[in-house]
């Protein structure tokens, strides 16, 4: 009795501070929950680094050879590259530089700027170079737009800049805080030609002005009367009085100021892992808390301390086990690369750390609130004793025994469960990533090229009316030559951001297909590509945002637009594929002047004259940026352009002056051909007599990929999955396009990411079956039961592809997560199953009186584990809440495993008991 006594008395020594232990690490998660940033996706280190090169405006094919080529040489140095993409423009390339998943991009970023630096001296003169290491960061996480009815563009730019950046500035972690859109104010100096002829002035007088003027510079110090004096010479401009005032010849018989020559104006430019971790975790509870409950029943004389004592001796091992069956298969996911493995690493990651926590919770923290709360059995009646409980239980589950009995219908219903899953499987569509119903559209669009910015301003308002003619559509905001992440683009470039209704009747891929439908009727002549935010700029980051990419690659770039343009029929003619680029960027016709140097030379002006007065005349682009001039956009330094000549400081911002004879919107060619140039004495000639003018048509922008020409058409998808639209689609380019010698092609996109994903998948669920099968030998120490166990785990995975073909989900990254959970799952619960027939026996009893026993145990927890697991995983499952598509197939697939686990656990898997140990018995037997 002292004994006894003595070990309850230390039980509950520990039961209080193994309980205060408890209530400490669930403040601390508390604490630790409040304090967590949060994020849609996790953070991920893109192995992507690009590289921008500006030489000036060199044709493409000068452009390739003396920059891109280089460039592409060099960064092919650095160590882990894997690909290397360019694109060549006039003037600019981008080459885009791949790397290793799991590498530090940012040492890579300064190993590939010392490789950039070593031929820096053998590129043209003047080329400047950025690089950016990509990631989330680059895209704008929040826009906020600014709108006024009393207020114009140039109030509401201000506005943005001095009031609304630096109060975003200072919130803590935001990193930049970029302003577009508006208008920003210049003052233009329009020169009167007839007034300067007259005076014997040229452009260049005007010019040297104001680099005469408009600066503060110190003379020195003075010291008088103990007092040191700092002398400053303040020749600033003010306003545009000012301006007018500038001094651009002074004599003694008269001085000429600007207002003199020249009508001054203003002009106006985690939470999902843990989720489907809930129904794991219920299920140790609902295993450790009907154990108790049990022994309460069969002892009823027993005190609690006894009871819990007992029943965790007994379950121990297997607890521990059917732990490591669930944790063990997250293991190999660290062998998943790229986006999908940085994602569902993650997700693997809280699932392990969970799945420890709940073991520790099961084992010692729901015991001690069962010894602190209690527990008053209900006293068993005097005429029942133990066999007689156990007739009892048996005779509950009648109707099982009698099913398992007989062999053949597990075998029935093995077969039925594997064609069954055969078939889901042949049939179930296929993608990469779950498709998100964000709420969200992003629509790209590009006019024909060469289209200036009011002929696609123009364009844009008639979509826009469709765009807001929809019921589902709440708002939108757009961008004109400009991208999402605030890139540059050519003036009939943009795109819209259209938000969607929170009750709207249809989902977004139903509102996407509506839209293009209409637009593309309404207006043919734009060029037009939807999709998501987030998916878009996931695509972004790995590659494309497209899911199609057909890329061709051969030596010729005429050859390769030839086959371009036939893959792009062949596109046209595959169903569900739609938003089709070929991959043809063509830049706007030039005009290119070829100046007659002798003539130039003979009339005493400069090339560099001429071409400022040139600038001056067509409106170019500034040439130069002081220092506090706010950037303007560059879709308005097109419009406005003109010779940058200096700043004027109006309040707190500067303004740029500008010089511009003719205004931009009334410039054409055969006008620019009878501008007059300006002579040393400030007579004239037309600009035809100083050079040839011709048109020349756009150059198209060249593509390589590791050093090899390639044009890589993309698309999306409309009404198919990716998997069956890429078959289809490879079939028929097969078929149709026959490439020359030396000619190939290659898919990327989406679906190259799939295809890697899916093979590493497949090793992965290799890997977690073989891990699986390592816990079971070690627990049970037998082959038969552990190999039967492990099969029965593998038929599991029939069940999630019928769930997720009756469901018409696709088979993904995320589902097929889901089924090597599955795996785990299902080895958990077979784990209790068989230990509980091993204490059965132990007990005495022949084996089919152990498995009847052991089945009539467990079909209370398993009933309640898995419906309160599909109750758990059911929000994930129905798509609740944005964000939660991404692990809709994950919860889908889950649950299909539990719906077949029940009678894969109650019907098969005592079948293959009383196979595996009625024979054990009968041999062990006949030995005797």
């Amino acid at each position: 009795m002292n004994a006894i006594q003595h070990k309850q008395g230390y039980h509950r020594y520990l039961a209080r501070p193994i309980l205060f232990i408890g209530l400490l690490i669930l403040c601390a998660g508390i604490y630790a929950y409040t304090q967590m940033q949060t994020n849609l996706f996790p953070e991920v280190l893109f192995p992507r680094i690009t590289v921008i090169a500006e030489a000036g405006q060199q044709p493409v094919d000068r452009m390739m050879i003396t920059v891109t080529k280089p460039l592409e040489s060099a960064v092919k140095k650095v160590r882990g590259v894997t690909l290397v993409k360019s694109s060549t423009s006039r003037g600019s390339c981008v080459v885009d530089v791949y790397f290793k998943w799991g590498m530090d991009i940012y040492a890579l970023k300064t190993q590939l700027e010392s490789r950039i630096n070593e031929i820096r001296g053998f590129l043209p003169a003047g080329t400047v170079i950025s690089t950016e290491a990509m990631n989330q960061s680059v895209f704008p996480v929040y826009g906020f737009t600014l709108e006024s009815k009393t207020h114009g563009p140039i109030a509401l730019r201000d506005v943005g800049n001095l009031v609304v950046r630096p109060m975003f500035s200072r919130v803590s972690g935001i990193s930049n805080v970029v302003v577009r859109g508006g208008k920003a104010k210049e003052f233009v100096v329009k020169p009167d030609p007839a007034r300067l002829t007259a005076l014997g002035l040229a452009p260049s007088d005007l010019k040297k002005a104001f680099e005469q003027t408009n600066f503060v510079m110190s003379g020195g110090n003075v010291v008088a009367a103990n007092r040191l004096y700092l002398t400053l010479t303040d020749t600033r401009l003010g306003s545009i009085d000012d301006l007018r005032n500038v001094i651009v010849r002074g004599s003694g018989a008269r001085i000429i100021r600007l207002s003199d020559v020249a009508g001054i104006t203003i002009n106006i430019m985690s939470l999902g892992a843990m989720a489907a971790s809930v129904g794991l975790i219920i299920d140790d509870a609902i295993v450790i808390i009907e154990q108790i409950y049990r022994e309460h029943e069969e002892r009823p004389g027993a005190d609690r301390f006894t009871v819990v004592r007992h029943a965790i001796r007994m379950l121990f091992p297997a607890m521990v086990a059917s732990s490591l069956s669930t944790i063990v298969i997250h293991f190999p996911f660290r062998l998943m690369s790229g986006l999908a493995g940085s994602f569902f690493k993650e997700l693997s990651d809280t699932m392990q750390l969970t799945l420890v926590a709940s073991f520790l919770v099961t084992w010692l923290l729901l015991p001690v609130l069962h010894l602190v709360i209690g527990y008053k059995p209900k006293l068993r009646p005097r005429s029942l004793d133990a066999v007689a409980l156990e007739d009892k239980a048996i005779h509950r589950v009648s109707f099982l025994t009698r099913v398992y009995r007989r062999p053949y219908l597990a075998v029935a219903f093995v077969l039925l469960l594997i064609g069954g899953g055969w078939f889901a499987l042949t049939q179930l569509k296929s993608g990469f990533l779950p498709d998100l119903d964000e709420g969200t559209i992003v629509l790209d669009y590009h006019s024909p090229a060469g289209t200036d910015i009011e002929e696609t301003d123009r364009l844009c308002r008639q979509m826009e009316r469709i765009i807001m003619a929809h019921p589902d559509v709440k708002d939108y905001s757009r961008r004109t030559a400009m991208g999402m992440s605030f890139k540059t683009q050519p003036a009939n470039y943009g795109d819209y951001l259209i938000e969607l209704k929170t009750d709207r009747r249809h989902s977004t891929p139903e509102v996407i297909s509506d839209l293009r439908r209409q637009l593309s009727a309404a207006v043919p002549l734009m060029t037009i590509d939807f999709g998501q935010r987030i998916s878009d700029l996931l695509g972004d980051l790995m590659s494309t945002p497209q899911p199609i990419e057909v890329k061709i690659f051969g030596d010729d770039y005429k050859t390769l637009q030839q086959l371009a343009a036939r893959t792009e029929q062949v596109m046209k003619q595959t169903p569900g594929v739609v938003d089709i680029d070929n991959g043809l960027v063509p830049a706007g016709a030039s005009l290119v002047f070829t100046p007659h140097n002798d003539r130039l030379a003979q009339l005493g002006i400069s090339e560099t004259d001429f071409q400022e007065q040139l600038t001056a005349q067509t409106g170019g682009v500034p040439l130069c940026q002081p220092a506090g001039v706010i950037e303007p956009d560059p879709s308005q330094a097109a419009m406005t352009g003109g010779l940058q000549i200096g700043s004027v400081q109006d309040g707190e911002q500067m303004r740029r002056i500008l010089l511009r004879f003719t205004d931009f919107d009334h410039l054409t060619p055969e006008g620019l051909r009878q501008c007059p140039i300006y002579l040393p004495g400030g007579q004239t000639r037309p600009l035809s007599y100083f050079c040839d003018v011709n048109v020349v048509p756009g150059e198209i922008e060249q593509r390589r990929e590791d050093l090899k020409s390639d044009i890589a058409l993309t698309a999306r998808l409309d009404g198919r999955d990716l998997g069956t639209t890429m078959a289809d689609l490879r079939q028929r380019i097969d078929a149709k396009l026959h490439l020359p010698p030396g000619y190939s092609i290659s898919y990327g996109g989406a679906y190259a990411q799939q295809q890697q994903s899916f093979a590493e998948m497949l090793t992965i669920l290799s890997l977690a079956v073989v891990l699986v099968l390592a816990v079971l030998m070690f627990l049970f120490r037998k082959w038969a039961i552990s190999f039967g166990v492990l099969i029965l785990s593998v038929l599991g995975v029939g069940g999630s592809l019928l769930a997720l073909w009756l469901t018409g989900v696709p088979l993904n990254v995320s589902s097929y997560t889901g089924m090597i959970m599955v795996v785990g799952i299902i080895a958990e619960n077979a784990i209790f199953t068989v230990w509980q027939y091993r204490t059965n026996r132990l007990a005495g009893g022949t084996p089919a009186e152990a498995i009847d026993y052991a089945i009539a145990l467990r079909i209370r927890p398993k009933l309640m584990t898995a419906i309160g697991a599909v109750l758990a995983l059911m929000p994930l499952a129905l798509g609740i809440g944005l964000g939660a598509q991404m692990q809709q197939p994950l919860a889908v697939a889950v649950i299909g495993g539990f719906v077949v686990g029940l009678p894969l656990l109650l019907i098969v898997l005592p079948a293959m008991m009383r196979a595996i140990f009625c024979h054990e018995a009968t041999v062990s037997v006949q030995k005797v």
